[in-house]
Parts: structure tokens; sequence; C-alpha cells
């Protein structure tokens, strides 16, 4: 009677695939699973960016990002000398934060006022800021920019796609197990490199879509060095994306990540106003029940109206009212002066017609 390795042998020599190996559906499944076991993260990603067709077009950010379930928080801070006085602030967006389905974008920056939204439930937005699951990085092929908008399995086992098949590759002497497969009709041609000595954890994704008018297409790829994260999970150190036009490289991305703590408590706090260090006197715009008043300000730990901000700065003897301009009566318009003026011109006349008639022929 065969036995189970028999017939698992003989279904992957029907399915076109080398015996010995698992479906490409198993493999993905194991990456998938590793990376769904995380609960909670906290990390540290520094980017550096960099346009190759423009020289001196480069970028530095660094984002704190905090994960719980469906709550995330992402502290940003951009290093550009060309956006002036926001150089080196902090912007904090947080989802669900302070409560459910609400969302906090606040910048610490002069005269900008911070934003509490009411958004509803399950709706999917584009983020001010780079706000991303960070589970994403290394499971997708694309810039940090455009992260917030994938999904765990946007490349990895995705159901709509063809010619899936498995093969088996060295990748700078890795032994590697990779999925290809095709998506819009052969247009687009997915490749991912996962590596089994490290839960197979992607090492290299690379989406090439060849349109009419290209030569070699236009390609991007991750390139992903993965580190233990403690109870045999992996997670990415670096993650290095590139794009290309017909072969040309022109644009470079680089993710250094650290301070990598999963599946570790994070305080309730952390996704609070009171939790995130908030300067004091900052603006808030809320849309929100029951705060039906859109405008409040961060004082002493709490929001509170401006009328009672007001109050408070009043009776620590902070606030300086102006001081009341006096009143002055009005002027009235003074008549005798045109009364006198007429006069004299009368006078003036008369003396000038007799000087005139006395002038001797």
């Amino acid at each position: 009677m065969p036995t189970g390795p028999f017939i698992l042998s003989l279904s992957l020599f029907c399915l076109g695939q080398p015996a010995g190996l698992p479906e490409a559906a198993t493999v993905e499944a194991a990456a998938l699973k590793s990376r769904m076991t995380i609960r909670t993260a906290q990390l540290t990603v520094r980017r550096y960016s960099e346009n190759l067709e423009k020289p001196g077009a480069t970028g530095k950010a660094e984002a704190k990002i905090w994960m719980d379930g469906d709550r995330l928080r992402t502290d940003h801070t951009i290093h550009q000398p060309n956006i002036g006085d926001q150089t080196g602030r902090r912007y904090i967006e947080c989802f669900h934060c302070e409560r459910r389905d609400h969302h906090l974008m606040c910048p610490e920056v002069d005269n900008v006022a911070a934003r509490l939204v009411h958004r509803a439930p399950g709706s999917r937005f584009q983020p001010v800021h780079p706000t991303i699951d960070p589970r994403l990085l290394g499971y997708c092929v694309d810039d940090y920019g455009l992260l917030w908008h994938d999904r765990i399995d946007s490349y990895i086992g995705r159901s709509d796609r063809d010619d899936l098949r498995l093969t088996q590759e060295k990748l700078n002497g890795i032994d590697c197990q990779v999925v290809r497969y095709s998506l819009l009709k052969g247009v687009a041609q997915i490749a991912i490199w996962f590596d089994p000595a490290r839960g197979y954890h992607p090492i290299k994704i690379s989406h090439t879509e060849h349109a009419k008018t290209d030569k070699d297409g236009f390609r991007r790829i991750v390139l992903v060095d993965p580190q233990p994260a403690g109870r045999g999970m992996w997670f990415p150190r670096s993650v290095v994306f590139t794009k290309q036009l017909d072969g040309k490289l022109y644009y470079r991305e680089t993710l250094d990540i650290s301070e990598i703590r999963i599946n570790e408590p994070i305080p309730p706090e952390t996704f609070m106003l009171k939790g995130m260090g908030i300067a004091d006197g900052v603006h808030f715009d809320i849309t929100s029940e029951p705060m039906t008043r859109r405008s409040w300000v961060w004082r002493g730990g709490s929001l509170v109206t401006y009328d009672e901000d007001n109050k408070r700065l009043a009776a620590q003897g902070l606030l300086v009212e102006p001081e009341p301009t006096p009143l002055v009566a009005p002027s009235r318009p003074r008549y005798w002066l045109y009364v006198v003026a007429s006069a004299l011109m009368g006078i003036a006349v008369v003396f000038l017609w007799r000087g005139v008639r006395k002038r001797p022929a």
C-alpha cells in the first residue's frame, strides 16, 4: 500500500515540481504564520532615500513605531534642511488613539493645530506621514511611503495570481525556496526568495512589469536582512528598496531597523494623549462626540476649552490683557473758524478794490 511520503512525492511530480520540495502555498503559509504571531511591536526605523536622477535629492527621517493589535502610533522626525523650521520636529500620528476609530495628527510645529478626528469603523485613509503596520516590513515590495495601503498578503499568499510555481535556488550562497507567479494576465512577474533556515523569512522580492513601450521593464526590488527577534522569530535588520527602468537604477531607499521588541506589553498610555509627551499649550481641533466643540487646548495634561484655559492663565497671572485704549470724544466742527476766515478774506478784497480805484489814471 503506498505510504504518505510516496503519495506526496507523486503529487509534487504531477504538479511539475522536483520531489522533496513543498508546495508554494506551504512555504508562504509558513512565512505568514511567523509574521502573524506578532501581536505587539515596538521599533525604530531610520529611513534614507536617494533619487539618483536628481543629484542632492536625498531624504532622511526617523520613525518610532508602537503597535498593539489594531492600535498603531508613529512618531515621525524628518531631518531635511529644505523644509524650514519643521526639520527635526516631531509629528505624531496615531490610529485608534484615545478611543476607538479616532485618528490623531499632532505636528510639533508653531501655529499648527493638532487634530483628533473620528473615522467610520473599518474605513481606510491616507496618513499625512507614512504610518505603517510594522509587520509589512520586508514582506512587500514598495517604498516606505506607500506601505500604508498594503496588506500582509499583498505579495505573499495572494489569490489573484497565475502560473504559481516553486523552485529551489541559491542567493548569495543561501539555499532559498523561490515562489514565482504572474499578475495582470502576465504583465507583472513576481518572484520571492524565502530562507528556510530563518523561519521562511523573505530575503528578496522582485516585481517586474513589462508594458508595450518598455525594453527591460519597470522593476522594483526589496532586499531584506533578517535578524533574530526572540522565540524563534525573525524580523528585518535592514530593508533596501530600489526602482529600475529599462535596467537603469534611479531610486534607492534604505531602512535601518533597531530597538525591536516583539510581543512585549505596551502601556495603554502609549496610545493616549497623556502618554505622548505633548507640549503644553498645543491647540486641538476635535471632531468627536461628546466633545461637540471643535477648539481645545492641551494644558496641564488634559484638554480644556479656550475659556477655561484663559481663566486659568489669568488666575496664574500669565494672561496679559491688552490695556484699554482711552476713549476720546469726537471733535466737533469749528464753524467759527470758517466765519472769521471768510470775514478776513472779505476785508482784504475790499482794501484791494479801493487801492485799485485810487490809482491815478
